[in-house]
């Protein structure tokens, strides 16, 4: 019997969520990895009762934009 979680996007109050495994695959590491920043809480999530933990995008680049080498002078575009 496969136990393996699908990828998958949830629509929760018209915001998309990505599952842990979706999550995962969006910032290229395992699903073990993921979980281990999540209890370090380097990653926000929401721990929703059902679903486990969810991730919208923008947390998702939150965390790729503190971990990834940025150029002295980069400044990110302000969101609209």
């Amino acid at each position: 019997m496969n136990t393996k979680e699908p990828v998958e996007q949830v629509f929760i109050n018209n915001e998309l969520y990505y599952n842990t495994k979706g999550a995962a695959q969006t910032l290229g590491i395992s699903v073990s990895a993921l979980k281990k920043y999540v209890n370090q809480r380097q990653i926000r999530n929401f721990n929703h009762p059902s679903k486990g933990y969810l991730f919208l995008s923008e947390w998702l680049d939150e965390w790729i934009f503190r971990n990834t080498n940025q150029p002295k002078d980069f400044k990110p575009k302000a969101k609209k």
